[in-house]
């Protein structure tokens, strides 16, 4: 018998139904021919060695002496041939016997029970009329391209495996347009990253996030991503396809290194390429590995399967290596858009159409093109590069600690300021903002006020002000240059500058001119755009408090002013003090001085700039524009003449010298005519700047001034800012009523004390309350009843709230007590949330029949209680019981093939067993997967006898599996063991012998 086995093993590479021919006999050529072939095959593929193969030899030719017996086949029929191959376990003669039949979907599966996968595909191939098997073969192709080629690896490095690059050629072999639409995007997505083609991953990345394939679009936008562009050049629209693209690269990354349970997720484990072994364990190809592990794998390289890790150490290591992607990626982009001319625009160029700069680091847009597309657009481009940077610091909170971040953050600040407020009037103002043109503008406003929080402002939330009161910059470092005269009043606090931003009292304005007296006066370092914007605050409250105050004629009646002096409503309060009005006109007289001097720089700054004299001509210019509005709009005559005493005097002592073009008009303006120069250097702005108020009771009266200056018809004085900023103030973006003046000439605060920053990491990811009154909280989501904030937030209980000495002592130890307390806990949490091994796979298990019994909707009874408890004990030995099969099936072949001819029977019959045992057990299974229908029917007797089976399949494996024994005695007692009928307690007999007869 073993001799007939080792022959028809050698014998099986070629068809059952074709017969061997004995040599010396009259047989054809080309028989003959076939028979010396199937015994070099025999030689080659037999898997008792050499040795069997020549006793399949001699026993050929012990039976060709009689050469009249025709040949006679080896087996009988297919099935005989097929039964006997699959007891051996003869995969290479199954296969091929398989195909030979036609049974070439039978042959790929076989293929994939040995993990041969692209042998599995080639076999499905053959039959590319069923489009069934070749949705199979694309489905096997795709989860095995996502596996060489997870999510970091690069491709250029997967290509020089052998059999990755045999993955990618069966890309097209494979008839595309027969797979479904998901599938067939996929694999067009690893054929055009191997390509290098960037064209058709950003058309597949677009239709991927159409569809809402994170995953795919991920992995398509990290490979377009790989090489960033140069930035350098950029137009504003392409700056603004690019980084909208690249925030929903950056916001996908963030949501994968941020998901809570990442194994729990099979997208995120086909994106990284991680099988699961059991529900505890999971491997990796070892591409992936290279890019999640940060240590050196060089050790690795000769290990051909790595070992399984459980769920927590992927965790860890996943969560930690996406976090650092992310930080690397957003890092390379933000210094490329350090570089990009397009942040900030050259005002040279603006003004005079050419730029003497060789190499100037700023864009040049010509004055025409300056409108308010653009304007918004470049609005956009900051707060969506914001956006990116939060999502690395909302990934890794500790980030915020690093002198870096702190730099990163208030300097985009200051870019997002001056992107706000343009330096030039040309640029457009904040009356031309339009969230609806900006992406997700509440998302960007967010982050900017959790930066400024983070930056400068305390905790409690009541509005702008009482932050920069209780700023730590502003109570504990106080630069002795900021405090005011013998007193020492400290002129940031709510004495001066905050006072005058708030613009609710009757000395506001006082309080502004005392502010800029001090810093002009004293040549405080200041941004020069910062201080101008702070003086034409100032102006434009004295132009309105005037006219508001007048008898007889309707407020702000007849008045031309720039829009962007008309959007805050905390202007429009009567009653102010206006008798700084002439230290107004002299701290802007030595202004003046300053800036006409060659050397203003000393004093004052730019961002990311030098000033040079075009720069000095610019503000003169500007301030020069602020005194005309002043004097066409006061009608006293001692004010009109002192501006323009000042602005004469900004002519050349040398009268041979030409005043400067920027301002000359201004210089030569007469006391009648402050409007002709407004007008002439308006006429070359595309926006139109000005309006010209007109109370409604007046239309018939006023005629207009000017083509370019719009009459603004308005009923009461609360409607001119939703007239003036229908964008900023109309529909879903309503400005707080009595809103407060914004809190942004703090930029040249975080200039002065960058070290004064308060470090608060605990609320990264929660967004930061609504600031009352700030004008960055006009976005569409935020109604609110302005008024109604104003009058609570400055009220006298919401004073008293206001604690300026910190918390007590006594809070604070209760705080920490609390904190100490919460942390206990979540520790002790975290202990029972990671469960490993045994327990980890029980605890699946039975998350996965309390879903299905919540599906069922099974009450309460005996087999939902079996069900929920005993029975993960017992699926989970099967499975010991079906990998500890396969193990000893893999050991019984290496012995086969090793082993003499004497132990081949013994072996054969051992590994007939067990592959009976895997069959039965793979039935077992099949029966008793959580949902089969033996539960949902509740068949208790059927269920009985299957537990039975399986613990008579534990018991058959070779030396039993001791930990699935005694996992199933926990389940076989309380499903199998029936409880005996309780014995019926016997009653006593009845005395009789005791009966009174007589009775």
């Amino acid at each position: 018998m073993p001799l007939i086995a080792t022959f028809a093993q050698g014998m099986t590479v070629w068809p059952p139904t074709r017969t061997f021919t004995p040599k010396n006999t009259s047989s054809p050529p080309s028989d003959t021919a076939k028979w010396q072939v199937q015994k070099d095959v025999a030689a080659r593929q037999h898997p008792f060695g050499a040795d069997g193969a020549g006793v399949c030899r001699r026993l050929a030719d012990g039976l060709s002496s009689n050469a009249a017996r025709p040949p006679e086949p080896l087996f009988g029929t297919f099935e005989e041939e097929f039964d006997f191959l699959e007891t051996y376990d003869l995969d290479e003669a199954l296969v091929e016997l398989l195909e030979s039949n036609g049974h070439f979907v039978g042959a790929a599966e076989l293929h994939l029970s040995v993990d041969r996968p692209l042998d599995a595909i080639k076999s499905f191939l053959k039959d590319k009329g069923n489009d069934a098997v070749v949705s199979r073969a694309g489905d096997i192709l795709l989860e095995n391209l996502w596996r060489h080629c997870s999510f970091g690896v690069s491709l250029k490095d997967a290509l020089q495996d052998d059999t990755t690059s045999q993955f990618f050629a069966l890309i097209k072999e494979i008839p595309l347009e027969k797979l479904v639409q998901q599938n067939h995007d996929q694999l067009l997505m690893f054929q055009a990253a191997a390509e290098d083609d960037r064209e058709a991953l950003e058309k597949l990345a677009t239709s991927f996030l159409e569809k809402e394939d994170n995953i795919a679009a991920l992995w398509t936008l990290d490979h377009c991503f790989s090489r960033l562009p140069r930035l350098v050049d950029v137009t504003l629209q392409e700056l603004t396809v690019f980084l909208r693209r690249y925030y929903t690269y950056a916001r996908l990354l963030f949501l994968a290194a941020s998901h809570n349970d990442p194994m729990g997720d099979h997208k995120i484990r086909k994106l990284m390429g991680i099988t699961e072994v059991h529900s505890d364990e999971f491997t990796v190809h070892f591409s992936a590995f290279k890019f999640l592990s940060s240590q050196n794998t060089s050790t690795l390289n000769n290990v051909p399967h790595l070992p399984p890790f459980t769920r927590q150490d992927f965790i860890t290591l996943l969560k930690q290596r996406l976090h650092d992607h992310l930080y690397v990626k957003v890092d390379a982009e933000n210094k490329q858009c350090y570089e990009a001319k397009v942040f900030s625009q050259c005002l040279s160029f603006i003004m005079n159409n050419h730029c003497n700069y060789v190499g100037c680091p700023r864009e040049h847009v010509r004055r025409k093109f300056l409108n308010q597309a653009q304007y918004n657009a470049r609005v956009g481009v900051h707060l969506q590069q914001m956006r990116i940077l939060q999502l690395v610091y909302s990934a890794q909170p500790q980030l915020k600690r690093l002198d870096i971040t702190k730099s990163n953050v208030a300097d985009w600040l200051n870019y997002l300021y001056e992107a706000f407020f343009p330096p030039v009037c040309y640029q457009a103002s904040i009356a031309d903002i339009d969230w609806s043109a900006i992406q997700d503008p509440s998302d960007g406003i967010r982050i900017v006020r959790e930066w400024l929080t983070k930056l400068s402002y305390a905790f409690d939330d009541l509005d702008p002000i009482q932050y920069m009161i209780r700023a730590h910059s502003v109570r504990c470092f106080r630069a002795p240059q900021l405090l005011r005269g013998p007193e020492g009043a400290y002129i940031v606090e709510d004495h001066d500058m905050l006072a005058s931003i708030e613009g609710l009292t009757p000395t506001s304005i006082s309080s502004g001119v005392l502010y800029l007296h001090h810093i002009v006066v004293k040549k405080l370092p200041v941004n020069l755009s910062v201080l101008c914007d702070y003086a034409e605050d100032v102006c434009s409250s004295i132009t309105l408090s005037l006219h508001l105050n007048q008898q007889g004629v309707p407020p702000l009646h007849g008045l031309v002013l720039p829009r962007s002096w008309l959007v805050r409503r905390n202007k429009f309060k009567k009653g102010k003090d206006l008798r700084m009005i002439h230290l107004f006109l002299d701290v802007i007289q030595d202004l003046l001085n300053i800036l006409r001097r060659k050397t203003p720089q000393e004093v004052y700054w730019l961002e990311h700039m030098n000033i040079t004299v075009t720069h000095r001509n610019i503000f003169i210019q500007r301030i020069c524009r602020m005194l005309c509005l002043l004097a066409y709009n006061v009608y006293t005559h001692d004010i009109r003449s002192r501006i323009t005493e000042v602005m004469s005097r900004l002519r050349p002592i040398d009268p041979k010298r030409a005043t400067p073009f920027a301002y000359r008009r201004f210089t030569d303006v007469s006391e009648d005519g402050f409007l002709q120069p407004l007008q002439f250097y308006d006429d070359q702005s595309v926006i139109e700047c000005f309006v010209h108020l007109v109370h409604k009771s007046q239309m018939s009266n006023t005629r207009s001034i000017s083509p370019r200056v719009k009459q603004i018809v308005y009923d009461r004085v609360d409607e001119i800012p939703i007239i003036v900023a229908p964008y900023l103030v109309s529909g879903g973006s309503v400005l707080p009523a009595d809103a407060p003046t914004p809190v942004l000439p703090a930029p040249y605060t975080v200039h002065l004390e960058p070290q004064a920053v308060v470090r608060n990491d605990e609320s990264a990811q929660k967004g930061d309350p609504e600031v009352q009154g700030e004008l960055l909280d006009t976005l569409p989501e935020q109604q609110q009843d302005a008024a109604d904030a104003a009058d609570a937030a400055l009220s006298p209980a919401a004073d008293k709230l206001i604690n300026l000495t910190g918390p007590s002592d006594a809070r604070v130890a209760a705080a920490r007590v609390i904190q100490g307390a919460y942390r206990e806990r979540s520790k002790r949490r975290l202990h029972r949330s990671v469960r490993t091994g045994t327990t980890a796979e029980r605890c699946t298990l039975f998350e996965a029949c309390l879903k299905h019994v919540e599906s069922w909707g099974w009450k309460t009874g005996h087999y939902r209680r079996l069900y929920l408890g005993p029975f993960p004990h017992l699926v989970l030995p099967l499975e010991r019981g079906m990998t500890t099969a396969h193990t000893l099936k893999a050991k019984t072949k290496a012995l086969l093939k090793a082993a003499g001819h004497e132990r081949l029977e013994e072996l054969g019959r051992q590994l007939s067993e067990i592959t009976s045992l895997l069959k039965k057990g793979a039935s077992l299974r099949k029966k008793l997967v959580p949902g089969a229908p033996i539960h949902e029917a509740r068949d208790i007797e059927g269920w009985r006898q299957t537990v039975s089976e399986v613990k008579e399949f534990i018991q058959a494996l070779s030396g039993g599996s001791p930990d699935a024994l005694q996992e199933i005695s926990i389940a076989y007692k309380p499903i199998v063991a029936k409880t005996p009928p309780p014995r019926k307690v016997a009653k006593p007999s009845l005395n009789v012998e005791d009966d009174d007869r007589d009775f």
